[in-house]
């Protein structure tokens, strides 16, 4: 009888969760916050206090330009500049905290492979909408043939 080695159906399944972890995850659950709440609300308050200095720096105006002696005007004051600033790296927290949510919320589903361009199961989203408003148009004439309208050429939109 061999002895050692890897063998078939032995050990933990797969995702299989020890008693010790799932004690700790049903605990905190109960407490009322999870790390994935902690992402969220950090996402959210990001998000606001980006929004709260956007609508404050609207409300405000533009500011306006000191005139130097020479007659030349000088840059924007600095305090707005840092402002931007500001909003800029609340919207890039928000978005940090949003991709690191975003697996336990949105499953990766209906799009096989990686989303590559080389992928061969990989449709463009213009060939996608061009599908899917194809497929509308057969449906609303009761799966006759269409005919089919010629597409602008995306340069051509404002012409």
């Amino acid at each position: 009888m061999p002895r050692g080695g890897a063998r078939t159906g032995a050990g933990r399944p797969g995702g299989a969760v020890s008693k010790k972890s799932r004690e700790v995850a049903e605990r905190a659950i109960r407490n009322g916050i999870t790390p994935l709440e902690v992402m969220l609300d950090n996402m959210r308050f990001y998000h606001s206090e980006a929004g709260k200095l956007t609508e404050k720096l609207i409300a405000e105006g533009a500011p306006q330009l000191e005139v130097a002696k020479g007659g030349e005007t000088q840059g924007p004051h600095a305090n707005v500049i840092e402002a931007i600033k500001t909003v800029l790296g609340f919207r890039k927290m928000a978005g940090e905290e949003a991709a690191r949510a975003a697996p336990y919320i949105h499953p990766r589903q209906g799009v096989a492979g990686d989303g590559e361009q080389g992928d061969p199961e990989f449709v463009p989203l213009a060939e996608r909408i061009a599908y899917y408003t194809r497929r509308d148009d057969l449906k609303a004439a009761g799966d006759k043939v269409v005919e089919l309208k010629p597409q602008k050429p995306q340069g051509d939109q404002g012409a």
